[in-house]
């Protein structure tokens, strides 16, 4: 007897937790599409400031790297990144590019294993972040370029 009530009573339990909380019609889903929001003509809309390349805040990360292929074989506190890989191939072919420029340029493995293309290695972080700024005003290709601290 006691087995059966409790039979029952889980039953009735499971079948009451299931149900929706809208019942749909014959050809009406359970849910309700999205609403979308709309602003009132009256509402001033608040302006978002949009930030150009140059006045995005600058990227600063801190990693313990090597070099991995460079003509100088020299190590910088600080360098201006515009690329990072995980494919050797890929990063040189960035650096054959910079150099085909005139652009001096090393590729860097950080302690993660990705390869860092380098634009610039400088011992001044005020040299390095103004190096950012005039990359993203003169070379778009190259907005999300960062900064690199080696430890």
């Amino acid at each position: 007897m006691n087995r059966l009530f409790l039979v029952v009573t889980v039953i009735l339990i499971s079948f009451s937790s299931c149900k929706t909380a809208k019942k749909a019609g014959k050809f009406q889903s359970a849910y309700e599409p999205a609403v979308e929001n709309k602003v009132m003509q009256d509402e001033p809309v608040p302006a978002t400031p949009t930030l150009s390349g140059s006045e995005a805040p600058i990227v600063f990360k801190t990693e313990e790297v090597t070099i991995e292929r460079s003509e100088e074989n020299k190590y910088y506190d600080f360098y201006v990144i515009v690329g990072s890989f995980s494919m050797v191939d890929n990063a040189y072919k960035l650096q054959s590019e910079l150099l085909a420029n005139g652009q001096k340029s090393d590729v860097l493995k950080s302690e993660t294993g990705m390869l860092r293309v380098t634009y610039l290695g400088t011992n001044s972080e005020q040299e390095a972040r103004n190096q950012i700024n005039q990359i993203r005003k003169n070379y778009p290709k190259f907005n999300d370029v960062w900064l690199l601290k080696r430890k």
